[in-house]
């Protein structure tokens, strides 16, 4: 494995030297993907949208764990929902599973939007009970239950007809069926055969396939390997009346196999027999009405495996809809003129004691001619798909009132960041070996060594588009991308903003965030990195620790007693100290190491740092790894009282730590040359291409998301912003929702034995607690500039040094002329 990262960190500094090879100009190269300064023609696809909410009248007062509603059935008339969850446990600790469960089914008119019924499906059902399918056919509700018999560990069913206008039970009956618990099973005919598929678990999830021919012939497949976990197929698409395309989902991506009915066999299809459908922004693959289609951040795709074609049928650009509730709602209908969507949207904020539920039903149909022809394409990437309800919001305004130009949302870097999110089609040696990284990720070394290679790949691909004048002219969620930030790639965003008043906004954040006096990305939203604990442990500085001060915190027995909280070894943790400090030694395009703060924080690390980073082991008593479905490891936390290393997105994680680290309210910069305060990372960010077709018109795009509403609404999800008055109502909110049941899992009950706390002994929250949470915010100081190609060429050359191996002075000779290299080449 290490051979392997060593390669890949190899080939993320080559191709970041082979930026200034590439010839600048302004003009788009004609087999350009970009769709900046397109026009919009007359017949560009564009449909018409009828949006419909639907109040389901169901209101939670209590904390939720999760819920979901889905569209059970409908017709001309009825809409059926089933809303489905379950609720906090308000009894014992916040790691407890949840008894409490949600299951109503609604039944709501769909030319009135008004609510017919409604049948609560956990009264008079015992527990134990499972709901297993519902149906909805000529006004009658048909519920299926499966009864558990731990006897037999098998189930029993038995089923409940509703009237869907009254609520009333119409009937029940045994179906008197019983099948083994243990197995996930599903069954479908096609063409007269029977496909039976069972999930079973040994040493990783494999899938039995049994054939069942017209005749009564059977025969049974196997899909099995240690080394891989099939899931299962979602479904089936017969390419002939011989073929079943049978696309079945592993821990890597989509492997495609073919079911040959007249053989009964299963036939793996190598890639080779695929390289017409690109699956690398697939979300989702489903089947409706016998065709399959193609989900992805951007729309819905039809995918013709006979013809093997796929043709796009929708994006979420071509109406005037709201694209990210779009994006959450289901399909139910899907074709070149008329799709019906639907889902339910959640615009309560992360304070909110009641939980109020709207379902949506949206018709979009294709209309002759498209209102915005004549408009100039403006083209915005956001990193990563994530996006919201205001950001999209803020896209349909500027569409709306732009008379030159309409933003489009484009998806054509995802491809690069297909290991973030949905499942892709590669081959078995790839899957294989996504499935063994994930697994071979065992310290936070590996994981940052990941997310650095991993990085590096999109922000050269983003620099050498933007400086051949084929990039986005907006780009969102980029900031992490160090390199982007001078003026050959960004615009100065300064003149956009104005003169901020520091009564009204933390205009802090906006200087740290400047590059040699640039603005080249305004943070929306940011997140603060540092150290949370009891302000008493803080050095003098009041804001964070010297080297010499943290040194002393972490060999303090009623702190960190020699176990230190930042776990990477020496390499990683000098980046992470160079990266909060960075303005001491990279200025106006020149790297200069041999400041004297270089030494201090090198000195530091040898000392002070082990070579390697910790070892995840759930065996150690101060962690807590979490371990997702298929075993790969989800998440870690180090355990210790007095402080946690810690990056902040807002109020609600302020908050929540606080109870994790004995209500610590302080938030330190981690060791510096001078004690400085925590960094800010962007959280949500918004930069212009200094090559964009017009820099002005997405500067106004820019004032859009700087409205107050926008900055409430992301406070309100638990945000940190950039105005103070948004910061201080979500803060009220704040309060309250934790002085009431939204905190009583932290606060109102012991952390260590979970016993219910008296009112009288429960933590209060006041306004001082956002004081102090301003406090923290106006201590910030400095951007946490990652450059990963500069990481990368300290995590190379300093362990010489930190292993005793070399001076620092010829260390320093060799990096600083190796990323001084990296900087000239960009700059051409």
């Amino acid at each position: 494995m290490k051979s392997i990262h060593k390669k890949m960190l190899a080939a993320v500094l080559t191709a970041s030297m082979l930026l200034p090879v590439v010839s600048c100009r302004k003009g788009r190269n004609k087999d350009s993907k970009s769709r900046s300064g397109q026009k919009i023609s007359e017949d560009s696809p564009w449909f018409e949208s009828t949006v419909k909410k639907y109040d389901l009248g169901l209101v939670f007062d209590d904390p939720i764990w999760y819920i979901n509603n889905q569209a059970i059935d409908y017709d001309d008339d009825n809409l059926i929902i089933e809303t489905d969850g379950q609720y906090e446990d308000q009894t014992n600790g916040p790691y407890q599973q949840p008894a409490r469960y949600i299951d109503f089914i609604t039944v709501v008119d769909r030319h009135t939007q008004e609510v017919i019924s409604q049948v609560d499906l956990t009264k008079n059902k015992p527990v134990s009970d499972i709901i297993d399918e519902i149906k909805y056919e000529n006004g009658i509700i048909t519920v299926k239950y499966g009864k558990f018999s731990s006897l037999s560990y098998t189930f029993s069913y038995y089923e409940k007809d509703i009237d869907a206008k009254t609520g009333e039970i119409l009937e029940t009956r045994d179906l008197g069926a019983e099948e083994e618990s243990y197995n996930s099973r599903y069954t479908v005919n096609i063409n007269g055969y029977g496909i039976e598929q069972i999930q079973y678990q040994d040493m990783s999830q494999y899938l039995e396939i049994n054939i069942k021919s017209p005749d009564g012939l059977t025969k049974k497949l196997e899909l099995r390997d240690d080394n891989i976990n099939y899931y299962g197929a979602q479904f089936y698409c017969p390419v002939n009346e011989t073929e079943i395309l049978f696309p079945v989902i592993t821990d890597g991506g989509y492997l495609f196999y073919e079911i040959d009915l007249t053989s009964m066999t299963l036939i793996k299809l190598e890639k080779e027999n695929l390289d017409w459908l690109d699956l690398s922004d697939s979300l989702n693959l489903m089947q409706l009405d016998g065709k399959i289609y193609n989900c992805t951040s951007k729309g819905f795709s039809a995918i013709d495996f006979k013809n093997k074609t796929v043709n796009q049928i929708f994006d979420y650009s071509w109406c005037g809809a709201n694209r990210n509730i779009l994006a959450g709602l289901m399909p139910q209908e899907l074709s070149e003129d008329r799709i019906v969507l639907m889902g339910f949207s959640n615009s309560n904020g992360k304070f909110s004691l009641s939980s109020q539920f709207e379902f949506w039903e949206v018709e979009l149909k294709k209309l002759d001619k498209n209102p915005h022809a004549g408009k100039q394409v403006l083209e915005l990437y956001i990193d990563g798909r994530t996006s919201s309800e205001v950001i999209a919001d803020a896209i349909l305004k500027f569409n709306d009132t732009n008379a030159d130009y309409y933003i489009e949302v484009t998806n054509r870097y995802d491809e690069d960041r297909s290991y973030l999110a949905g499942f892709w089609f590669i081959d078995d040696a790839l899957a294989q070996y996504n499935a063994n990284e994930h697994y071979n990720i065992r310290n936070e070394d590996d994981l940052e060594r990941l997310k650095y290679s991993r990085g590096s790949e999109l922000s050269n691909r983003l620099a050498v588009d933007i400086i051949n004048g084929d990039g986005p002219d907006i780009l969102m969620n980029v900031s992490q991308y160090g390199q982007l930030n001078n003026s050959d790639y960004l615009a100065d965003l300064t003149p956009y903003i104005g003169n901020l008043d520091p009564d009204k906004y933390f205009t802090n954040i906006i200087d740290c965030s400047k590059v040699d006096g640039r603005l080249y990305q305004l943070p929306l939203c940011y997140k603060i990195c540092g150290i949370q604990t009891n302000e008493k442990y803080i050095g003098a500085s009041g804001t964070g620790f010297t080297t010499g001060e943290y040194e002393a915190f972490l060999r303090n027995s009623d702190t960190l007693n020699g176990t230190d909280i930042i776990t990477v070894g020496q390499a990683f943790y000098f980046a992470k100290l160079f990266n909060a400090m960075s303005e001491k030694f990279i200025k106006n395009g020149k790297v200069d190491l041999s400041a004297p703060e270089f030494k201090t924080l090198a000195d530091y690390v040898r000392d002070n740092v082990p070579e390697k980073g910790r070892i995840w082991d759930d065996n150690a008593k101060d962690v807590l790894v979490v371990y997702g479905a298929s075993h790969n490891i989800v998440g870690v936390e180090f355990l210790n009282d007095s402080a946690r290393l810690f990056t902040c997105s807002g109020l609600k994680d302020y908050i929540e730590n606080m109870a994790k680290v004995s209500m610590g309210t302080a938030f330190a910069g981690i060791p510096s040359t001078d004690g400085r305060g925590p960094v800010i990372e962007p959280n949500i960010s918004v930069a212009v291409s200094s090559q964009a077709l017009d820099v002005d018109a997405c500067g106004e795009f820019v004032k859009l998301l700087m409205a107050e509403e926008i900055q409430e609404s992301y406070a309100l999800d638990g945000k940190f912003v950039l105005s103070r008055s948004a910061l201080r109502k979500a803060g009220a909110a704040a309060i309250e929702y934790y002085n009431g049941a939204g905190g009583h899992n932290l606060f109102g009950v012991d952390q260590k034995s979970f016993i219910p706390l008296k009112n009288e002994d429960r933590y209060k929250f006041s306004a001082k607690n956002i004081d102090d949470v301003e406090k923290i915010i106006l201590s910030c100081s400095a951007m946490n500039n990652v450059d990963p190609a500069i990481d990368i060429i300290l995590i190379e050359e300093m362990p010489p040094y930190f292993l005793g191996q070399k001076d620092l002075d010829s260390v320093i000779k060799i990096a600083q002329d190796r990323a001084q290299k990296v900087l000239d080449e960009r700059r051409g």
